[in-house]
């Protein structure tokens, strides 16, 4: 227990603000990739889509890293609170008004990447599923206009007048 009179220990989060660094270089990255994934869902390039799956996982998965290391980093300046879940509000008395202000600014703007995050894989989810959907459905109309009437003779003993009114299925072979 520290007298009045006394300050208390001052910490080096230097290590913390390189796990944030990384945190926020990560998930502006991950952004890119959205973009990226946006107009690859926008042209349908499904070959572009699959690529992007994959480095969305592996920098999801760095991202997870950087977060076990940002625990980790805390639980170094704080190991009294090692076991408890230690939030920035615990380590921002024990550093410098400036570092505080950093360490503030920096969850901050994590806070604002992850938000953004989260809305543009919103709509890229949406997109996809309503690309999906409207593909379903024309495809529904097709096989469905195709059941109602034979594509190429009326069974046996039927004749049917050509309805122009439905869809019609043209292959031609060469």
């Amino acid at each position: 227990m520290t007298a009045p009179d006394q300050h208390p220990p001052r910490l080096n989060p230097q290590k913390l603000f390189e796990v944030f660094a990384r945190q926020l270089n990560l998930s502006e990255e991950f952004l890119q990739i959205l973009d990226e994934e946006k107009t690859a869902l926008a042209a349908m390039d499904m070959q572009t889509l699959i690529k992007l799956a994959k480095k969305k996982e592996n920098q999801l998965a760095r991202i997870q890293l950087q977060e076990g290391s940002l625990r980790e980093e805390a639980a170094r300046l704080l190991p009294d609170l090692a076991g408890q879940g230690i939030r920035l509000t615990d380590i921002t008395p024990l550093v410098s008004a400036e570092e505080a202000r950093r360490l503030t600014g920096c969850r901050e703007r994590l806070l604002v990447l992850r938000e953004e995050i989260l809305a543009r894989n919103l709509f890229n989810q949406r997109f996809a599923d309503d690309t999906r959907q409207y593909l379903d459905d024309a495809i529904r109309l097709i096989t469905s206009a195709v059941a109602e009437r034979p594509m190429y003779s009326p069974p046996r003993g039927q004749r049917k007048p050509y309805n122009t009114s439905q869809p019609s299925l043209l292959s031609r072979e060469v």
